[in-house]
């Protein structure tokens, strides 16, 4: 069974995918502030015991849901590249690292992608990168990128291709 042909492709900011982060990140806080203070206004007591603490786990959803929004926004400025036996990701630092690359929405003109560093690298460098690609941006590549990205089967050791 034969794999993908090597492909690179230089990777730049997505706007639209950060735009949608930063909405999403400010709608899921919002939505419970708006839910909670519905229901403080239209409680029977004028002030709940409770209020402060809500108030408190609030303010931690917002910064919980503003730090998942950073963490899956795409560094900028990276390169994903298929050798035809395996993925390697080159962050703006110049660092490669090796993993599996997953499709995780395909629009036909855009695409997410999500890299997953292996299970042997340190703990700090084993979370998972979220890749916005759009047609426009990498216009030239685009088709062997989606080849590569929905043919590639890395090899193993002893040179045979994995099943899917």
């Amino acid at each position: 069974m034969h794999t993908a042909p090597a492909v690179s492709v230089q990777v730049d900011a997505e706007p639209r995918w950060r735009l949608a982060l930063a909405v999403l990140s400010l709608l899921a806080p919002l939505t419970v502030a708006t839910w909670w203070a519905y229901r403080t206004l239209n409680s029977d007591t004028s002030w709940i015991p409770g209020s402060v603490g809500a108030a408190l786990c609030l303010f931690a959803l917002m910064a919980w849901a503003a730090r998942q929004g950073w963490q899956l926004r795409t560094p900028d400025c990276l390169s994903i590249q298929w050798s035809g036996a395996e993925w390697t990701l080159v962050d703006r630092g110049g660092r490669a690292s090796t993993g599996d690359l997953a499709v995780v929405i395909d629009l036909g003109h855009w695409m997410l992608l999500r890299f997953d560093h292996p299970p042997s690298t340190r703990p700090a460098l084993r979370r998972r990168v979220w890749i916005p690609v759009a047609e426009p941006l990498v216009r030239q590549h685009w088709h062997a990128l989606r080849c590569a990205v929905h043919g590639a089967r890395p090899a193993d050791r002893d040179g045979r291709d994995h099943e899917r």
